[in-house]
């Protein structure tokens, strides 16, 4: 007789946190059928809030405003060293910006390589939730863009302005989305994607080639306010494009000229 197995909590970890896990259909028919494992399942969820809830009383603030670094600084906050990881060098140019948070926690740093004329943008911290993918935008000359998992941006050739006129906001994602275009374009039908935090979207791709149009609906949201404004981003895994940002109205936004790529990683914002 075949002993009865029954998946790890690992599989049922990946069941909560995934929408396009692995065997989900054996795993859900188990389910009915193996009351450990719906214990299982149910203490795993309630750890998966308990993290949710700490989470959302942590101190990542919403918006970080940064202002030129002032001469009598501290230090207390991001080292030289950091900065030099993130490929910043200490014999930058004399027009290069370092921007600041007030408490020195959140480092902007905008630098010209004097052989390319390209314009980099880092954002420096401790904590990898306060430059992984956030959203930094720059009221003096209205543009607005997303780092990379570095905290990197690449402007490309830009005009920068005086620094006198420059200041920057951060803000961090309120939560992140992965989609497999493939499997949406294959199916012709839109497909819901839940955050870890438990924030709703529904996504329909349609289109072929390099011009995949990809509407995104909200909804549901666990942790932003309905009545802030919120916006969305788009990056296409695997690719040197910049992402797309575009504003939320009516609870939908829409992005075109997208590849049907291996992986969309979709970013909201408030």
């Amino acid at each position: 007789m075949q002993k009865w197995q029954c998946p790890t909590s690992e599989q049922w970890e990946r069941y909560l946190l995934e929408d396009d896990v692995p065997d989900k259909l054996y795993l859900e028919r188990h389910l009915e059928g193996c009351p450990q494992c719906r214990f299982t399942l149910t203490q795993l969820n309630k750890e998966l809030e308990c993290l949710r809830a700490i989470w959302d009383e942590s101190a990542v603030p919403d918006i970080i405003r940064l202002f030129p670094l002032r001469p009598d600084a501290s230090s207390g906050g991001p080292t030289p060293q950091k900065l030099a990881a993130q490929g910043v060098q200490k014999d930058a140019r004399h027009d290069a910006v370092t921007l600041a948070s007030e408490d020195q926690q959140v480092l902007l740093r905008v630098i010209r390589d004097a052989h390319t004329e390209e314009t980099w943008l880092y954002v420096v911290a401790d904590d990898p939730a306060l430059y992984e993918n956030v959203l930094v935008r720059l009221p003096s000359v209205d543009k607005e863009f997303v780092t990379d998992p570095q905290g990197r941006v690449n402007l490309s050739v830009v005009d920068w302005p005086e620094k006198e006129l420059l200041a920057a906001e951060v803000r961090p994602p309120k939560a992140t989305f992965t989609m497999s275009p493939f499997r949406a374009v294959e199916t012709g039908e839109a497909v819901e994607l839940r955050s870890t935090s438990g924030d709703r979207l529904k996504m329909a791709l349609t289109g072929e080639g390099h011009n995949y149009r990809l509407e995104v609906h909200i909804v549901e949201l666990s942790k932003a306010h309905m009545k802030a404004p919120l916006k969305l981003a788009v990056r296409m895994a695997g690719t040197k494009r910049l992402v797309q940002i575009q504003p939320v109205v009516s609870d939908q936004a829409c992005f075109g000229d997208l590849d049907a790529v291996e992986k969309l990683e979709v970013y909201l914002y408030q």
